[in-house]
This record gives structure tokens, C-alpha cells and sequence, in this order.
């Protein structure tokens, strides 16, 4: 049956009309709302997750720099002292060598045998895994240290007006991985919960969702202060380890701090908040249908 132009403009307007009337608008409005909520709801999940994330990542600008406090920061050639933060440039190196083997090595080969486009939540995923894994090998290189400590002798470095004591002849080089780690998972995870959430959030709440992502990030900052405090208070020995060197830490005593289970226990709340996000991850894709995110 042929349809006349005519006729196509009179369906036309009476669909608008149908549109403007008062009932239908409130419809509308709210089936707009009850989606809305729903995409809000679907990201709570996601940020408990990063949390626990964020913890990890923090702790390249704490624990990681004191943990490189307490060991040989002095060059390949003993002629210079570095600074004892230096290696925390490995973080954002992380960043840059992983962003171009990302996007022309890894995405177009996994388009290539997978037959699909690699969508945001998988490559969280594994930046999170890679931050477990990072965090993993903090705790190695804090077990390295402290055996070292019976064996090397103390070196005094002078860092300012202050002196600093070096309780390990393990050189500060053994840092690098951790944080080449830490800085690649930068790329998939923190990258990917940006994009993650300003994809998925109503248009009208994408500020909103940004800055809560945002508020979460220090939050995390928070809890791992405290985590460390419990660890501190409720569990002396194992913050505090004795020092199997004969000569004495810089605080005077034959004991010092030492991250060593705060990185394990850290290790394990990552592995288990992967597990979490998997499950998160599982729910969203059996309710909604992903399709690749576009920042719109």
C-alpha cells in the first residue's frame, strides 16, 4: 500500500501531538527516571571495587618510597647518590610504553583473533590483576631486604640536613618492577573506570559520577592509612621486625617498620576484590547488553 507524503505529514503530527500531551510526558518522564536510577545502581558495585584499587596505587607515593629509603640508592657506578624516590619515574614510564603497545599491538591483535571489539570492563580487569601482581612483588622485594639485612653492612647516606640508614645492601633498582607494574595498570584500570563511568552514567549525572569517582580515590588514600594503623596497634610484630644486623637502625633501636605484611595482606584484598569485580562484571553483562563504550 502506497503511503502519500501527505499522509506521512499527518501521522507525523499526530504522533508529536500524542507526545505533548500531559500524561504521556509524565510517562516518559518517569520511565526515564526508573533507567536512570538503574544505570546509577549498576555502578555502585564498581566503585566498591576500586577502592581496594586505589589503596594499591597510593602506595607509590608512601610505602614503596620508604621501602626505598632503606635501601642502596647509590648508582650502577658508586660515584653519585640518587635520589631515594627516583625510581617512582618508572610509574609514569609505565604509562607511556603502555599506551601505543595498547592501542597497535594488543587491541588490534585481540580484535584479530577474538572477532570483537575489546570493550572497558575486561581491560579493568586485568589492570587490576596487574596491580595485585605489583603489590605481590613489593612484598618479595621487602622479604629479599630483610634477609639482606644480616649480611650487608649499614650505609649512611646524606640526604639534606638529615641522615638516612641504609639497612640493606639490596640496591633500589629492585623497585623498578613494581613500579613499571603499577604504572601499566594505571593505563587499563584507572583509564578504564574513567571512561567506564562517564559512559555508563546519565548524561545528567556524568559530573557527578566523575567527582564521586574522584572523592574514591582519597577515600582509598584513607583506608590504607588506617589498615596500616590496625596493623600497627593490634599487630606490633608484624609492623615491627627485628633487625638481624648487628648494627642499629637510624631510630636507635635493633628493630624497625617494615611494610612487609601490609603489602601481603594489601596482595590478598586485591585478589579477592578481583573476584568481587568479576561477579560485578558478570551481573552487568547478563543485564545489560555491552556494547563498546563511546565518551559521547
Amino acid at each position: 500500500m502506497c503511503v502519500t507524503p501527505q499522509q506521512q505529514h499527518f501521522n507525523i503530527d499526530l504522533l508529536r501531538q500524542y507526545e505533548r500531551e500531559p500524561g504521556n510526558e509524565d510517562e516518559r518522564r518517569r520511565k526515564k527516571q526508573e533507567e536512570d536510577t538503574k544505570r546509577l545502581a549498576n555502578l555502585v558495585p564498581f566503585m566498591a571495587a576500586v577502592i581496594v584499587y586505589f589503596m594499591i596505587d597510593s602506595q607509590t607515593e608512601s610505602s614503596f618510597v620508604s621501602q626505598g629509603l632503606k635501601m642502596d640508592y647509590s648508582d650502577l657506578f658508586n660515584e653519585t647518590i640518587l635520589p631515594e624516590d627516583w625510581t617512582y619515574s618508572f610509574d609514569p614510564l609505565g604509562v607511556i610504553v603502555t599506551v601505543p603497545v595498547m592501542l597497535f599491538i594488543i587491541k588490534p591483535l585481540y580484535e584479530h583473533i577474538a572477532g570483537r571489539t575489546m570493550t572497558v570492563l575486561p581491560r579493568i580487569r586485568w589492570g587490576m590483576i596487574m596491580a595485585a601482581l605489583a603489590c605481590g612483588l613489593a612484598s618479595l622485594v621487602e622479604s629479599i631486604r630483610l634477609s639482606c639485612c644480616g649480611f650487608k653492612k649499614t650505609i649512611r647516606h646524606f640526604n639534606g640536613n638529615t641522615f638516612h640508614y641504609c639497612h640493606s645492601g639490596l640496591p633500589i633498582y629492585t623497585q623498578v618492577p613494581q613500579y613499571l607494574i603499577i604504572g601499566m595498570s594505571e593505563v587499563l584500570a584507572t583509564v578504564g573506570f574513567m571512561e567506564f563511568v562517564l559512559s555508563t552514567s546519565p548524561r545528567e549525572f556524568r559530573c557527578t559520577t566523575f567527582g564521586v569517582l574522584q572523592m574514591m580515590q582519597g577515600i582509598a588514600r584513607y583506608f590504607g592509612a588506617f589498615l596500616l594503623y590496625i596493623i600497627e596497634k593490634s599487630r606490633p610484630t608484624w609492623y615491627y621486625v627485628r633487625q638481624k644486623s648487628p648494627l642499629r637502625c637510624s631510630n636507635g633501636h635493633d628493630h624497625e617498620s617494615s611494610p612487609y605484611y601490609y603489602y601481603v595482606i594489601l596482595t590478598w584484598m586485591m585478589i579477592l576484590n578481583v573476584i568481587f569485580y568479576m561477579i560485578a562484571e558478570f551481573r552487568y553483562k547478563k543485564y545489560t547488553r555491552m556494547a563498546p563504550l563511546e565518551i559521547t
